[in-house]
């Protein structure tokens, strides 16, 4: 799909994505799955035209479909895009059924938006995970294993 990212001058990112796959050697091992975590909201936000609203089109709730594909099997989840509070408890709430024991969880923008600071925040105060840190502009978490100890814990 190419898209120019609102707000910001990229033409394409998943070439570029692609590219730092390549670049690294990784093309191998990922899978890259272009659609919307939840429900299309960006794209019918910023588009001003038929054709740009079609351009934004991708496939929506991306992680039911992994859900049902993969289980918990996922080791390290980025949480970036939306900072609308709902929509990222939402997001954070479907992406816990994808996590396997132990993962990480990366929020960016955790000072920055409202909505990002109180997910934030409420995944701090979540006996389920454990801070590993922040660094003022992403804040990362790991999931407590089944005996309740995150990993570092040990």
């Amino acid at each position: 799909m190419r898209e120019r990212h609102p707000g910001r001058e990229i033409e394409d990112p998943q070439a570029h994505v692609l590219a730092l796959l390549h670049h690294f050697g990784l093309l191998a091992a990922n899978l890259i799955v272009p659609g919307y975590t939840l429900e299309q909201t960006i794209g019918e936000q910023c588009a001003e035209t038929e054709a740009d609203h079609l351009q934004g089109l991708a496939c929506e709730h991306v992680l039911a479909g992994l859900g049902r594909l993969c289980g918990r099997r996922f080791d390290l989840v980025l949480l970036d895009g939306n900072h609308e509070q709902s929509h990222l408890a939402r997001e954070l709430a479907a992406v816990e059924g994808l996590l396997a024991e132990h993962a990480i969880v990366v929020f960016d923008d955790v000072t920055q938006w409202e909505g990002v600071v109180e997910v934030f925040g409420q995944a701090l105060r979540d006996e389920r995970f454990v801070e590993l840190g922040e660094d003022g502009r992403v804040g990362v978490v790991e999931v407590r294993g089944a005996g309740g100890a995150a990993a570092g814990e040990r």
